[in-house]
C-alpha cells in the first residue's frame, strides 16, 4: 500500500526536485528535514560515501525514519512483551553527490510513503524535527540546579515560547537529557565526581573553603559515642559539648518515673544544666539530688555525671559557644534543606542544592545588612555607651547589650578589695544572695565576672558594665571587648562587592539572560506587528535583513582572520534563495511557486524549523554545538515569498508567517547596528501608527 498523495503534500509549499543542489550535505539534509515537516514524516541519515584521500563527503543517502525492517536478535526468543514496530520498509528518499563545482546535487529521489502521513499540529513530535539547543539546555541546567522538578521546568520553558508544540522537544527529551548529564557527572565515580567538583568550585571561589580552614571553637552533638570518638581524633582542641535539649529528652526516658512521682526534679535538674557558675557549688548540688531522690545507683545517672564536663555550663561557660546550649541551629538549618534536597539525588547533585539553601542564608544576610543601613534601634536612655554600641553592634547584639546596661542598673556593689593592680569586686542584684565576683586590671582596662557572659557570649555582663561605671568608663565600650563576629563590619561588603564583580559571569547565565530577553522583546514586537498589515510588512523585512547580519558575524567568528562580506546571490524572478550556513545558496531548477489561496496550517514557530537530527539528545560538545548554532538560520528565515524582492509584499499569506528565534540570536551575539536599527524601527508608536490606518 502506497500512502503518498496526502493532503498535507498538496498545501506544503517546499518541493523536492532532480537537479537541486545545496552547498553542502549538512543544508540538504536541513531542507529535506523541513520538506519532511510540512508532508509529515520524519528522517534519518543512512550513508555517506567519503573521500579515502581527503575524507570529505562524496555522496549521502536521507531516508524516512520508517525505511528498512527491525533486525532480528537472538533475544528476541525470550523477551515476552516486545516493542511496537516502527519501521515499515519505507523507501521515501533522497540522495544527493557532490559535484565537481563542490556543490551537492540531487540524483535520486522516491516521494512515495507506505504508511499514514503525520498531521501538521503533531509534527513537532517527530524524531527528527526534536533536539534541545544550547540556550534551552543552559536554561534547562539552571532551572534544574535551582531545584525546580522536570515537570514544571518544562511547562514554565513550554509557556515561555507560546505551547509545547513551539518548543522543539517532548518532555521525555528533557528528562533523558538530565538523565545524561547525571550519568556523565558520575562516569568516574562517587569520590572522583566529588573531588572534580571541588576543584571546580575552588578555582571559582577562592574563597570557597570549609572553616577557612579553621578548627570551631565549640562543637554540639547528641549523646553519639561515634561522634564523640571522631570529633576527639580530627578535633581534639574543640571542646565538644552535648545538645542539653537531647540530654534533658534522655533523662525523661531513662528517670520517667522519677518526673512523674516528683515535680521538683525537672526544676533540680535544669539548675544543674545552667545555674552553678563554681564547680562545688555544682558538685554539690548533685549530691544532694542523688540523696534526695535515692538515685545513687542510677546507672544512667552515672554514666551522664562522667561526662559533666560536656554538657553543665559550669564547665562550658569557659568556651565561646555564641551562647548556644543545643543543636537547635542545626535542627532548624536540617529543616530548612528539606526545602531544596529531594531522596533521588547523587552526591554531586546533592552539594550543588546545598550550595542553594547556603546562597539563600547569605541573601538573608545581605538583606539583613541593608535593613542596618536603613534603619537604626532605639535607645532607651541617650547616653554615650549606648550611643557607641548602637553605632558598632548588630540590631540584634546591640538589643542584648542594651538589655544587660538597663539590668545593670539593679546590680549593686556589696564589697570591694585592692590587691595592687587587681581591684575585686563582690556584686549583687537587689534583694538577690547570689553574688557574683568582677575582677578588674586597671591599667590595662581588663574586667573579668564569674558569669562568665563574655567568654560564652560575646558581650560584657551587668556585672562588669556596673564595675565600668563604678570606674567612670562611660562613654565607649573598650575595644578588647567588642567581638568582630557581632559587629556591623564583620564582613566587608565593598570588598565582597568588588570581588564579584571582577568574577567572569557564569556562560550559561549569560546565554539564558539573552535569550529571555530576545524572547520577551520579540513577543513584543510580534503582538503589535500582528495588529496591522504594515507592521507585519516591516518586522518581515527587518527579520530577513537581521538574518544576513547574523550569518556575517557567525562567518566572522568562525574566521576572524578572514573577513567575511556578505555573499548576497541577486534573486531571479524564477528561482528562491534559500540563506545556508556559510553564504546564500542558490537552488537552481527549483520554479518560485506563487501562494494562491490562505493555508488552512497553523504559523509555525521558530523552534519548528530549527535544524534537528533524528537524536534527541545534546551533543557531547556544548562549546562545538554553540558554533554551530547559526547553521539553523535558514529554516527561520521568515516565508514571504520574494525575500529579496518586496515589490510583491501585499501577496503573502498570513498563516506562512514565523516568528524569529530567539534561542538563535541568543548564542554568541554580542552587538549590531542592524538589530539595534530594526528594533528603533520597529517601535510601538510605530506599530500604533500602522493599525490606525
Amino acid at each position: 500500500m502506497e500512502i503518498g498523495s496526502s493532503e498535507s503534500q498538496s498545501e506544503c509549499n517546499l518541493s523536492i526536485k532532480l537537479g537541486m543542489e545545496f552547498d553542502s550535505d549538512e543544508h540538504a539534509y536541513d531542507y529535506y528535514n523541513e520538506y519532511a515537516r510540512a508532508i509529515g514524516f520524519s528522517i534519518r541519515k543512512e550513508y555517506a560515501n567519503k573521500n579515502k584521500a581527503q575524507g570529505y563527503v562524496t555522496s549521502r543517502k536521507f531516508t524516512c525514519y520508517k525505511e528498512g525492517y527491525r533486525n532480528k536478535i537472538k533475544r528476541d526468543m525470550v523477551v515476552q512483551k516486545h516493542r511496537q514496530e516502527t519501521r515499515t520498509g519505507c523507501l521515501a528518499h533522497i540522495i544527493i553527490n557532490r559535484q565537481l563545482n563542490e556543490m551537492f546535487r540531487i540524483t535520486s529521489f522516491e516521494e512515495k510513503h507506505n504508511h499514514p502521513l503525520v498531521s501538521p499540529s503533531l509534527a513537532h513530535l517527530l524524531p527528527s524535527q526534536r533536539k534541545i539547543k544550547v540556550a534551552q539546555a543552559y536554561e534547562i541546567d539552571l532551572l534544574d540546579d535551582s531545584g525546580i522538578r522536570p515537570k514544571a521546568s518544562f511547562d514554565y520553558v513550554a509557556r515561555q515560547v507560546g505551547g509545547e508544540s513551539f518548543l522543539g522537544y517532548t518532555k521525555r527529551d528533557l528528562k533523558n537529557y538530565l538523565r545524561d548529564k547525571r550519568k556523565e557527572s558520575l562516569k568516574h565515580g562517587v569520590a572522583r565526581s566529588l573531588v572534580d567538583y571541588f576543584e571546580k568550585r575552588i578555582l571559582e571561589d577562592l574563597a570557597f573553603r570549609i572553616m577557612s580552614a579553621d578548627k570551631p571553637q565549640t562543637f554540639f552533638t547528641d549523646q553519639d559515642p561515634a561522634i564523640s570518638s571522631a570529633i576527639s581524633l580530627v578535633m581534639p582542641q574543640t571542646y565538644h559539648r552535648l545538645c542539653v535539649w537531647h540530654l534533658e529528652k534522655n533523662a525523661f526516658k531513662h528517670l520517667s518515673h522519677i518526673f512523674r512521682d516528683n515535680t521538683s526534679f525537672p526544676k533540680d535538674f535544669s539548675k544543674l544544666l545552667y545555674d552553678y557558675e563554681y564547680e562545688e557549688d555544682f558538685l554539690s548540688a548533685w549530691q544532694e539530688m542523688l540523696d534526695k531522690y535515692d538515685l545513687a545507683d542510677n546507672s544512667w545517672l552515672k554514666t551522664t555525671f562522667a561526662i559533666r564536663e560536656k554538657w553543665s555550663m559550669t564547665y562550658g561557660r569557659n568556651t565561646f559557644s555564641a551562647g548556644m546550649r543545643s543543636t537547635q541551629l542545626s535542627e532548624s538549618f536540617n529543616g530548612s534543606l528539606r526545602g531544596y534536597l529531594k531522596s533521588d539525588l547523587d552526591i554531586v547533585q546533592f552539594f550543588k542544592h546545598f550550595e542553594r539553601s547556603v546562597d539563600d542564608k547569605r541573601n538573608n544576610e545581605k538583606k539583613s545588612n541593608f535593613d542596618m543601613t536603613q534603619s537604626i534601634p532605639i535607645l532607651k536612655v541617650k547616653l554615650p555607651l549606648l550611643i557607641h554600641a548602637r553605632e558598632v553592634y548588630t540590631p540584634t547584639i546591640f538589643d542584648m547589650f542594651q538589655s544587660e546596661w538597663e539590668r545593670s542598673l539593679l546590680i549593686s556593689v556589696n564589697d570591694s578589695y585592692n590587691e595592687g593592680e587587681l581591684c575585686t569586686y563582690n556584686v549583687s542584684t537587689l534583694e538577690s544572695v547570689k553574688e557574683h565576683v568582677v575582677t578588674v586590671k586597671r591599667s590595662i582596662t581588663q574586667v573579668s565576672c564569674s558569669c562568665k557572659l563574655f567568654e560564652y557570649l560575646g558581650i560584657l555582663c551587668r556585672h562588669a558594665l556596673k564595675i565600668l561605671d563604678t570606674l567612670n568608663i562611660k562613654d565607649r565600650i573598650p575595644i578588647q571587648y567588642i567581638l568582630k563576629r557581632w559587629t556591623k563590619d564583620v564582613t566587608n561588603i565593598n570588598e565582597m562587592d568588588a570581588i564579584l564583580e571582577e568574577k567572569d559571569i557564569d556562560p550559561k547565565v549569560e546565554v539564558t539572560a539573552r535569550y529571555r530577553h530576545l524572547c520577551h522583546t520579540f513577543v513584543q514586537i510580534s503582538s503589535e506587528a500582528s495588529e496591522s498589515k504594515e507592521g507585519y510588512e516591516l518586522v518581515v523585512n527587518g527579520a530577513n535583513e537581521m538574518i544576513a547580519n547574523l550569518k556575517d558575524i557567525k562567518k566572522r567568528k568562525e574566521s576572524p582572520d578572514k573577513s567575511a562580506p556578505s555573499n548576497t546571490t541577486q534573486n531571479e524572478p524564477s528561482e528562491i534563495v534559500f540563506i545556508d550556513n556559510t553564504n546564500f545558496t542558490k537552488v537552481t531548477g527549483l520554479k518560485r511557486k506563487e501562494p494562491t489561496r490562505r493555508s488552512n496550517t497553523r504559523p509555525k514557530s521558530f523552534t519548528e524549523k530549527s535544524k534537528k537530527k533524528s537524536r534527541t539528545s545534546l551533543p557531547k560538545s556544548l562549546q562545538c554545538q554553540t558554533d554551530q548554532q547559526l547553521d539553523h538560520l535558514p529554516h527561520f528565515q521568515v516565508p514571504y515569498t520574494p525575500l529579496l524582492d518586496t515589490s510583491n509584499a501585499m501577496d503573502v499569506t498570513e498563516g506562512s508567517f514565523r516568528p524569529l528565534c530567539p534561542s538563535q540570536l541568543s548564542q554568541g551575539y554580542s552587538s549590531n547596528e542592524s538589530l539595534t536599527q530594526l528594533l528603533r524601527d520597529v517601535s510601538f508608536p510605530n506599530f500604533n501608527k500602522y493599525s490606525q490606518h
